[in-house]
């Protein structure tokens, strides 16, 4: 089979925000030559990570809560963010666990790439770098002082997992966000690798 692509025949700037731009593309499509309009949303990529200990035979999970507006509800999640101009995904990984938890990681190395996803390949080119990373004695510290960005407020919460519920845990949690769902699938497999 042939592999065919699209091509974008215009584009038109509609709006500009300090962390997003949108345009509408003229887009010629690549089964049957149609040309469609489609509204694109430009956005850098982003980060999530999910730090976990593990206690005996259960495991600690660190987690956030943060309101989102765009659901216009708090929502329990995973620690997340923008990976900043040219930093390294998984800087902005050990950087936003900082800002976000207090936790300082020695090293980007103990970080675990799960996969990194495309949110929503119609609409924007943003992709998110999901991790995980195990806490030991030896890789980490926490510090009481966080370093939130100006228009953040997150809290943050602990879960104690059993082996038992590890393939349940979104539900458990009641944690939707895609990114979440995928850091906590991989969380399931890494444990049972």
């Amino acid at each position: 089979m042939e592999n065919k692509t699209g091509e974008i025949i215009s584009e038109k700037l509609l709006a500009q925000s300090p962390i997003f731009t949108v345009y509408d593309r003229q887009v010629k499509s690549s089964f049957d030559g149609v040309v469609v309009h489609r509204q694109v949303v430009d956005h850098g990529n982003s980060i999530a990570v999910l730090p976990f200990e593990r206690i005996n035979d259960d495991y600690k999970l660190y987690l956030s809560e943060e309101f989102r507006a765009g659901m216009n509800t708090t929502t329990k999640g995973i620690v997340a963010g923008m990976v900043n101009g040219d930093e390294a995904p998984d800087h902005a990984a050990k950087r936003e666990l900082r800002e976000e938890m207090g936790l300082l990681l020695n090293s980007s190395s103990d970080l675990v790439l799960v996969d990194r996803i495309n949110t929503s390949e119609g609409f924007t080119n943003e992709q998110t770098y999901i991790y995980l990373v195990e806490l030991t004695t030896n890789n980490h510290n926490f510090t009481d002082k966080r370093d939130f960005d100006k228009d953040e407020d997150v809290g943050k919460w602990e879960y104690i997992a059993s082996t038992l519920e590890l393939n349940k845990l979104p539900s458990v949690l009641d944690i939707h966000s895609a990114q979440g769902v995928v850091a906590l699938q991989g969380l399931f497999i890494y444990l049972n690798s």
